[in-house]
């Protein structure tokens, strides 16, 4: 899959997973690290639980590297070109006025792809990260 497409795909996604979440059972709590972010040692670990086709995502506190919070809902379903993702509609403790869309292909599984954009008028998005991610234990 094409970085390029990765990101222009967020915001189609977002729009069309407002609408529709598929019923499927999801497994209970990922921790995922984000790749892409520099350094690697400060890349963002995000808890995503899932339930019945829910997601919540909590970013973990406390990695030392940066005070950015990142907290939100959202849900798991089918985009025709990128396939399965879990998308959440998040928000930054750090950054005011502003809404995030965290992208990320679904099942998680280590080498997944990931892609975060930014919102302030809730119409168009700004492409923040994309990458690859890995499962934590």
């Amino acid at each position: 899959m094409k970085e390029g497409h990765f990101m222009k795909t967020i915001l189609a996604v977002a729009a069309a997973m407002l609408l529709v979440t598929t019923g499927t059972v999801l497994a209970g709590k990922t921790r995922i690290q984000f790749n892409a972010v520099a350094p690697a040692s400060c890349s963002p670990i995000i808890d995503f639980t899932a339930s019945k086709g829910s997601v919540l995502a909590r970013e973990e506190k406390g990695d030392g590297c940066s005070p950015d919070f990142y907290f939100g809902l959202g849900g798991v379903g089918k985009e025709k070109k990128v396939g399965t993702v879990a998308l959440v509609a998040a928000v930054n403790t750090n950054v005011p006025n502003t809404a995030f869309a965290i992208i990320v292909q679904y099942p998680f599984v280590s080498g997944g792809q990931f892609g975060v954009a930014a919102t302030q008028d809730g119409k168009s998005g700004v492409p923040v990260a994309s990458g690859t991610y890995t499962v934590l234990p």
